[in-house]
């Protein structure tokens, strides 16, 4: 592989890994929220506030 070759291959690498964070820090912040969403719309279902 050559040098661009190369580069390229870690440029893809960190854009994977940057994107795989940025989605585990969603989910993260939305399962540790979700108590107090539910309970501020008390009257609405799980299945609407998902």
């Amino acid at each position: 592989m050559n040098e661009k070759g190369t580069q390229l291959a870690w440029q893809t690498f960190w854009l994977a890994a940057a994107t795989i964070f940025m989605v585990s820090l969603d989910a993260t912040v939305v399962v540790a929220a979700f108590p107090a969403l539910k309970a501020q719309f008390a009257n609405s279902s799980v299945a609407v506030l998902s």
